[in-house]
């Protein structure tokens, strides 16, 4: 499995940028996004569109709800636990560190490919 990022700045553009992906696939051109995408990764705090409304914008639209999504903030709490569970993210990760991010990739990765296995 080819794994490639894309980084966005700010929850609009990267909701904007998964709703133009979506569109492709609708329109023949491209698979569909949970082919394209393993899973989106956003911190809670972000310019223009945060973590929590770009899952809930996720959730809402039938072409992405299935996508998997971690959100992540410096600000830790049973606030930030609560709200992400209720906007329907996969998994909050509070001041998490690139060892505990890579342990979920890993473990998303492993998820999919045993999926893909049994298909």
């Amino acid at each position: 499995m080819g794994i490639k990022q894309v980084i966005v700045n700010n929850g609009r553009k990267a909701l904007d940028l998964l709703k133009k992906w979506a569109d492709e696939a609708d329109e023949g051109v491209s698979v569909p996004v949970s082919e394209r995408v393993l899973m989106v990764i956003s911190d809670i705090e972000m310019p223009e569109m945060d973590g929590y409304t770009l899952t809930t914008s996720i959730r809402k639209d039938d072409r992405l709800k299935d996508l998997y999504v971690i959100l992540n903030s410096s600000l830790s709490g049973g606030f930030n636990d609560k709200l992400t569970e209720k906007v329907g993210a996969n998994k909050f990760l509070s001041k998490w560190h690139s060892e505990e991010l890579a342990r979920e990739i890993v473990k998303r990765i492993d998820e999919v490919e045993s999926v893909n296995a049994t298909e």
